[in-house]
């Protein structure tokens, strides 16, 4: 639960939404094509599986597979994507300009959240 806690935290700034999108689309691409990583990162999502499964190494590897795979595919769209992909980076810039109390409050919150994910799995390792 702590784990999904953070998800809901980061995907709460707006203004990252469209890295958002990109990696929800790649993440759900990733699981249409493999069971095991379906069930891993649902399961964290939906609290019913525990974080620890998808912090192995072979998951995340698939993850750094699957956002690597996803960041080409964006790239391969030529000058375009490569522009909307910097139109998009300066979204969350223009937000901490705009509105640097509301980000400080988001970035706060998603550290927080990180600690106790981290914490946990400290102490869900702590014996191994």
């Amino acid at each position: 639960m702590l784990l999904a806690r953070s998800l809901v935290r980061a995907i709460a700034n707006r203004a990252l939404n469209p890295l958002w999108l990109a990696i929800l689309r790649a993440v759900v691409a990733r699981a249409a094509r493999d069971r095991c990583y379906a069930d891993a990162t649902g399961g964290v999502v939906a609290g019913v599986v525990r974080a620890r499964e998808a912090f192995t190494t072979p998951m995340l590897v698939r993850s750094a597979e699957t956002l690597f795979a996803e960041f080409t595919r964006a790239c391969a769209g030529g000058p375009a994507a490569l522009a909307h992909i910097a139109g998009s980076g300066a979204v969350p810039v223009l937000d901490v300009l705009l509105r640097p109390r509301e980000a400080a409050h988001w970035w706060q919150t998603v550290a927080e959240a990180a600690r106790d994910v981290l914490a946990a799995y400290r102490a869900a390792h702590a014996s191994d």
